[in-house]
């Protein structure tokens, strides 16, 4: 799948051919997406392939926000 991101933040995900700048598990998206993990703690514990220090980093701005996940229900 290619993710494009606009500079104003909308984005499309479309198929692709191309070979992958990221290579992850659904376990390591999660990671990224809801537990707040930077994506070069995942490349260093080997959960996450990039295929540039370039592509790491623009997945690093993607991923990141500056409110942390956080759940309210406790069960």
């Amino acid at each position: 799948w290619l993710l494009e991101v606009a500079d104003d933040g909308t984005a499309a995900c479309t198929p692709t051919g191309a070979g992958a700048d990221l290579r992850l598990g659904v376990d390591s998206l999660a990671s990224l997406w809801l537990g707040g993990v930077p994506p070069a703690s995942l490349h260093r514990a080997g959960r996450l392939d990039a295929a540039s220090d370039r592509a790491l980093a623009r997945a690093g701005a993607l991923f990141s926000w500056p409110d942390p996940a956080w759940c309210g229900t406790w069960f």
